[in-house]
């Protein structure tokens, strides 16, 4: 369950997946409607990626985004940023959308 409430000062985001805790965050008032859909995108998906840990999905949820902003440097920087060796070789590889897919 998502639910929004926009208040005078700021906008309360509440994450309910399981229904066993919610989760509140509170969104900057100075972002723009377009900066606002991905700060609470970006919310969603680390939450989504506490919840769903070990069970395969975040690459293909981060590949997701990245499609849906055209921005394939969301997925390299997520991916690579878990690595401690070679980071940047990973990351420049995983700037070029042909090497998301086995070939």
């Amino acid at each position: 369950m998502l639910c929004g409430t926009i208040g005078n000062r700021k906008l309360l985001f509440c994450v309910n997946i399981h229904r066993l805790y919610t989760t509140k965050f509170i969104i900057p008032k100075n972002l723009t409607p377009d900066l606002v859909i991905n700060y609470v995108e970006d919310l969603i998906v680390n939450e989504t990626a506490l919840e769903c840990a070990f069970e395969g999905n975040r690459f293909h949820d981060l590949m997701r985004i990245a499609i849906r902003r055209n921005d394939n440097a969301y997925l390299a920087n997520k991916v690579a940023a878990k690595h401690s060796e070679n980071k940047e070789a990973i990351r420049q590889k995983l700037l070029d959308r042909t090497n998301w897919y086995l070939k």
